[in-house]
């Protein structure tokens, strides 16, 4: 375990998947850790209650949370794991990114952002880099490049780190709201698999332990990079064919396989804005992509988490 004693991490969002994640792995890293949200949230783990203070707040009051809060005033890092509403991001992200950025120039720490590939357009290409140039063809990528454009814009007056990754795992108990279990897995008791295109696809998924801990390890290395930078987290390349291989060996029995149904979403999404957004990201279960990690892989070196399926499969059913 790396001990960063001095160091202290504010964790946005730290009742959501990647929130409660993040604080699980900085605090285990030896690290300091706020836990801000404005609900309470759930007990943490016995071993890291002692390195985790959970604080009640709201995160749109920017700079004001110092009054409200003294002791984020010594905070080194924070991490953006806020989640607005699906179907809101148009009139919800603009004042989050406002008020974070606040945040950060108030105390002067680093700003650490989830990316996700929404930036590079309908027609995303197959191999996605750092360098690959973002298309605002749909609204969801419009909004992801205007916030990530708000972080440039901040540098060097604040520093921040996007760490891109694909389509979040989560540990059983905390993965109601994903791919695996509301598409490929939903109908796993029935001994189906409910691929959601084309079966030799690839698509970019990032287990949330994994991705976390990356978060964590690059942290500790932020004082020797950019003002403002950008790293891609492969995690797990997989396609449905991959997924239902990999179910079928952790089960221990074949699956039959019959194609995710879409239309009645289509249906649903007449009356409903969230399931409407929903709908609209189909395209990338049939665009093959995975992200290419290795300038992070170099940052990183032998400290570059990547679980195997099998292990991710174990701890996520």
């Amino acid at each position: 375990m790396k001990i960063s004693a001095t160091s202290t991490v504010l964790v946005l969002g730290a009742g959501g998947r990647l929130g409660r994640q993040a604080a699980q792995a900085f605090a285990a890293r030896g690290w300091r850790v706020l836990a801000l949200s404005r609900r309470p949230l759930q007990a943490w783990p016995a071993l890291l209650a002692d390195r985790i203070v959970t604080v009640q707040g709201d995160a749109l009051a920017g700079a004001a949370l110092l009054s409200q809060q003294p002791e984020l005033a010594q905070i080194d890092v924070i991490v953006h794991a806020l989640n607005p509403h699906y179907a809101r991001w148009a009139t919800e992200l603009p004042p989050l990114t406002e008020a974070v950025l606040a945040l950060a120039r108030a105390t002067g720490a680093t700003v650490m952002l989830p990316g996700n590939v929404y930036n590079f357009g309908r027609h995303l290409p197959s191999v996605l880099r750092e360098d690959t140039p973002f298309v605002p063809d749909t609204p969801k990528a419009e909004q992801r490049i205007a916030l990530e454009a708000a972080l440039a814009a901040a540098a060097p007056t604040v520093r921040s780190i996007v760490i891109r990754a694909g389509d979040f795992l989560a540990p059983a108990g905390e993965g109601t709201e994903t791919w695996l279990a509301l598409g490929l897995g939903r109908r796993l008791k029935a001994g189906v698999f409910s691929p959601m295109g084309p079966p030799d696809i690839l698509h970019a998924w990032a287990w949330l332990p994994d991705l976390a801990e990356v978060f964590a390890r690059v942290a500790e290395r932020r004082a020797a990079l950019p003002a403002f930078s950008v790293w891609h987290y492969e995690g797990l390349s997989l396609s449905a064919e991959q997924w239902q291989q990999g179910l079928e060996a952790h089960l221990g029995q074949d699956l039959r396989t019959r194609p995710f149904a879409w239309w009645p979403l289509k249906v649903l999404a007449l009356g409903s804005p969230l399931i409407r957004a929903l709908v609209a990201m189909r395209y990338l279960w049939e665009r093959p992509h995975r992200l290419e990690g290795r300038r992070l892989a170099e940052l990183l070196g032998a400290d570059l988490p990547r679980t195997p399926l099998q292990r991710v499969l174990a701890q996520a059913l």
